[in-house]
């Protein structure tokens, strides 16, 4: 008898999963490169290519980029003409942008790119990223369907320098 309710239970998780698991696709609308305050130390020289609306171009460092640096991300969706903050601010160092962040959220992102996973420090250098597709495995938490707004700034005692603005259309993926 429980084997019964165990078969009708795993039958009804596993239709439901696949009924819920939704895709989507994230596509970059615009990518601006940011300067720094004072003077620009992490140069975002990309650019936005083909109808795909890829990510293709170098990020350069101009120094180590330590663990006194902060990477702060800011999101904002568009609602009803308006830009309106998401509650989550999100803000490492550099060490733990790379470790957690990047490499649980963005790193499957960068399949054809010089940059390191692990970096910590980010090296002083320049990286290559060639065809970025943003993916939505697993940042459907921090971003909602529509216009998403993302800036993502480096910065060290309140000082920016360097980073990106740019606007990401979220959209539902038709099964």
């Amino acid at each position: 008898m429980s084997r019964g309710y165990l078969q009708t239970f795993l039958i009804l998780s596993i239709s439901t999963l696949g009924y819920v698991c939704t895709l989507y696709e994230l596509r970059f609308q615009t990518l601006e490169p940011l300067k720094g305050d004072t003077e620009t130390l992490i140069d975002f020289k990309v650019r936005l290519v083909g109808r795909e609306r890829l990510v293709n171009g170098t990020l350069k460092c101009y120094t180590d980029i330590d663990n006194e640096f902060e990477w702060k991300i800011n999101i904002e969706q568009h609602i009803n003409g308006d830009w309106k903050p998401l509650l989550q601010k999100l803000q490492f160092k550099t060490c733990a942008y790379f470790e957690d962040f990047y490499t649980k959220y963005w790193a499957s992102s960068f399949v054809d790119t010089s940059l390191p996973k692990d970096a910590c420090p980010l090296k002083k250098g320049e990286y290559y990223l060639k065809n970025v597709r943003l993916r939505s495995d697993n940042m459907m938490q921090f971003v909602k369907q529509g216009l998403n707004r993302i800036q993502l700034t480096v910065s060290k005692n309140n000082i920016t320098y360097g980073g990106f603005n740019s606007v990401v259309e979220i959209r539902e993926v038709p099964k």
